[in-house]
């Protein structure tokens, strides 16, 4: 379950894809809260604790029983109390708001992240969280579905740069007398696109078939470009 809190959602709503909401696939995993009153928010804790993920306004405001806006003493203070059920619980944290301009990953637990980019990438991180079954990306957060693309090509401007540091080198097999980690990044460019689920066969695919750095360029940007487009590879091995 994921497990959102935001007291503007309601009149917000309209501004992003919420429509997927509806759908079953997605209310049994998607929990939003607004409007939350303060004496509520003892019940909360005990979804907390069985939730796989909690989203937070950042400035989010509580309640009285009358309807009105609590005041900033009693505001902060029931805020103090829903992250406190969120860090003794160790959650997945996800805090968002309009103005953040930043998306940070702090550690591996905690998201900072802009609102909207928050809402037009949620039902791709439920669809990961549905059909990984029940696994916390972040990264589909900052990066949308297509999120190992981005990834790859983190991997291959490491790869290029040491390509462009050692440009004497025309082919792989001068770099294997080299020191540089151009093998270590290449396996780990096969691990996150899981085009091999065996190293030595990557490798050996690798030099069989782009023996020759040019060649070799071309084939890691073709991959990369796939993965950013479609999410796979999509031509022939």
């Amino acid at each position: 379950m994921i497990l959102i809190f935001d007291d503007t959602f309601d009149e917000r709503k309209a501004d992003y894809p919420m429509d997927f909401l509806e759908l079953e696939k997605y209310s049994n995993v998607i929990k939003i809260f607004s409007k939350i009153k303060g004496n509520e928010i003892k019940p909360f804790e005990a979804l907390i604790k069985e939730a796989s993920c909690i989203a937070c306004h950042r400035t989010i405001k509580f309640y009285g029983n009358s309807g009105n806006a609590l005041s900033r003493e009693q505001n902060i203070n029931i805020s103090g109390k829903l992250e406190s059920y969120i860090n003794s619980y160790k959650k997945p944290y996800i805090s968002f708001s309009g103005s953040n301009t930043m998306t940070n990953l702090l550690g591996d637990y905690k998201l900072i992240i802009n609102k909207r980019q928050f809402y037009y990438n949620l039902q791709n991180f439920a669809d990961y969280f549905i059909d990984e079954n029940n696994t916390i990306e972040f990264k589909v957060l900052t990066y949308g579905k297509n999120w190992i693309g981005y990834e790859l090509s983190v991997i291959q401007s490491n790869i290029f740069y040491i390509l462009n540091k050692n440009s004497a080198c025309q082919t792989l097999d001068e770099f294997e007398c080299l020191k540089t980690k151009l093998f270590s990044e290449l396996i780990r460019f096969n691990e996150v696109s899981n085009l091999f689920a065996v190293t030595d066969l990557w490798l050996k695919y690798l030099k069989s078939n782009f023996k020759e750095i040019c060649f070799l360029r071309l084939f890691i940007e073709k991959t990369v470009k796939s993965y950013i487009k479609y999410g796979k590879y999509i031509h022939n091995l």
